[in-house]
């Protein structure tokens, strides 16, 4: 999906085939995509939801080191084609920043000239 937003014609296997471990530096990992929505009743209604686990180091700055851990949770409907909502819960948690919530209400409505 992301690779579609930016333009590349890119498959998940070629993504996966690029990508190095964090922690050895070898391509020894695997990757795996889930669907970041289901539809319901049509498309009317959709839930979602995303996880992120990610871990850095800094040789130069140790104390700065740490495992950040996010999970979004979604939900949407849609009353007519042109017309759509959506509500967000995200919460993000590192030792470095502690915990993070973030709601956000979306609004998309389609324009035509």
């Amino acid at each position: 999906m992301l690779g579609r937003l930016c333009g590349w014609d890119a498959r998940l296997e070629d993504i996966a085939k690029r990508m190095r471990c964090s922690k050895c530096g070898r391509k020894r990992c695997r990757l795996r995509a889930f669907p970041p929505k289901k539809r319901w009743d049509g498309g009317r209604f959709t839930t979602g939801a995303r996880v992120s686990l990610y871990g850095w180091a800094d040789p130069d700055r140790p104390d700065r080191d740490a495992v950040s851990f996010a999970y979004v949770l979604a939900g949407g409907f849609r009353p007519h084609k042109v017309a759509g909502f959506r509500l967000e819960w995200e919460h993000d948690v590192n030792r470095l920043v502690g915990q993070r919530y973030r709601v956000m209400a979306l609004i998309n409505v389609l324009g035509i000239k």
